[in-house]
């Protein structure tokens, strides 16, 4: 079971588009902008190509630490920006089983959220985001 509120599940599903980042071993960020599925459980990012792919080399160099950005700005009646900020652990899974294509399966950890929710809506430098930690849906 998720611990995304309503709105944040409502939000993720309305959403084309994610950001990934990831860690080299040397400590540089990488952050891309990609497609991907939700299960309810876990976040799963494919893409053309996926097992050649520089967030696929950071996680075979053994960091699993990964975040996920979902942002966007409303600007009927203002300016309001939303976000649902994911930290989480990853792991490369074969999938098609038998096809040597490495997808990302990831397990959210914690996540914040502004203007997403009715307690964490309003103008943004007056906001606390809406933090939820979430219970990993394997051992």
């Amino acid at each position: 079971m998720s611990g995304f509120a309503v709105q944040e599940l409502a939000y993720i599903k309305a959403s084309p588009l994610v950001r990934v980042a990831t860690v080299s071993p040397d400590y540089q960020p990488d952050l891309v902008v990609t497609g991907f599925d939700y299960d309810g459980a876990d976040f799963w990012i494919g893409g053309f190509e996926p097992t050649n792919t520089r967030r696929t080399r950071n996680l075979q160099s053994g960091s699993n630490k990964v975040a996920l950005l979902f942002d966007d700005v409303l600007t009927e009646g203002g300016w309001t920006p939303r976000y649902l900020r994911i930290y989480g652990s990853a792991e490369l899974v074969e999938s098609p089983a038998g096809s040597g294509t490495l997808n990302m399966r990831i397990t959210p950890l914690v996540s914040w959220s502004v203007n997403l929710t009715p307690e964490s809506s309003g103008p943004a430098h007056a906001l606390t985001p809406r933090k939820t930690l979430h219970k990993a849906s394997r051992p």
